[in-house]
């Protein structure tokens, strides 16, 4: 009986000797897992910053030039009445 007390002890004490490096390992591989997720959290973030800026250049790009087209037909169409053919209503009296 004291022979196998004897060996569960020495079991348990190899266990305890063994399990803070374990610990060690979780806890270091967990840091190194967390690191790599708010780096790629942190890429995927300035991507889409990135990406919200140029298609927000854009689209301001897009209406500035869309005004200017508006304000250049309504000058040249301003500048130039319709030309309307009136002789056919000129009446002699």
């Amino acid at each position: 009986m004291s022979a196998k007390l004897a060996l569960r002890q020495l079991s348990s004490l190899q266990q305890s000797k063994e399990q803070p490096k374990e610990i060690v390992k979780t806890i270091k591989k967990k840091r190194r897992q967390h690191k790599k997720q708010q780096n790629k959290a942190q890429q995927q973030h300035e991507k889409q910053t990135t990406t919200y800026q140029q298609n927000l250049e854009y689209y301001k790009a897009t209406q500035t030039a869309s005004q200017a087209s508006v304000e250049l037909m309504s000058k040249l169409l301003g500048q130039q009445p319709p030309q309307e053919d009136d002789s056919d209503l000129d009446f002699d009296l």
